[in-house]
């Protein structure tokens, strides 16, 4: 991710990597993001309609994120450069059974604010699962949305989404 605009409106705009059980506005959910003023957090909701929690990762303007799923356990990946990507220290656990969905987004914290993020090299990865079916590539399932933005049906088995 090349980052925000620097007019950003509000140092915790953010973009987002994120599996989520649902497009429920409360749904439980796993993210790794980047801020606009530079901070990485791990972000999640344990359960549907629970408190939203963050943890701050120690890596300040990293341009290269991944969130790992292992099971029930999320793990934030950051750093300068895909070769120099460190874990955080504390993954999370979060129940979310598959299918789950995952993608990207931006998010201005600001409701007067409209905020760009560019994304680039995002990559869809999931443990090889000879039992699962093969999945069409992912933009012929592409559906739009109410907003006019895409939509991806939910996907089973991705282990890993990549900003790199």
């Amino acid at each position: 991710m090349s980052g925000f605009a620097p007019d950003a409106g509000d140092p915790a705009a953010k973009a987002i990597l994120i599996f989520r059980q649902s497009l429920d506005p409360d749904s439980s959910y796993a993210d790794a993001a980047i801020h606009a003023d530079g901070h990485i957090t791990l972000q999640f909701r344990r359960t549907a309609g629970g408190q939203t929690e963050d943890r701050n990762s120690p890596r300040h303007g990293a341009t290269r994120l991944h969130i790992v799923r292992r099971g029930d356990q999320f793990s934030l990946y950051a750093g300068p450069e895909v070769t120099h990507m460190e874990p955080d220290p504390s993954p999370v656990i979060i129940v979310l059974h598959d299918p789950v969905y995952v993608g990207i987004g931006v998010c201005a914290h600001n409701a007067d604010h409209l905020e760009t993020a560019t994304f680039s090299n995002v990559k869809l990865e999931r443990k090889p699962n000879p039992a699962s079916a093969p999945l069409a590539p992912w933009r012929d399932q592409l559906r739009p949305s109410a907003t006019g933005f895409p939509i991806c049906p939910p996907l089973p088995n991705f282990s890993r989404v990549c900003l790199a």
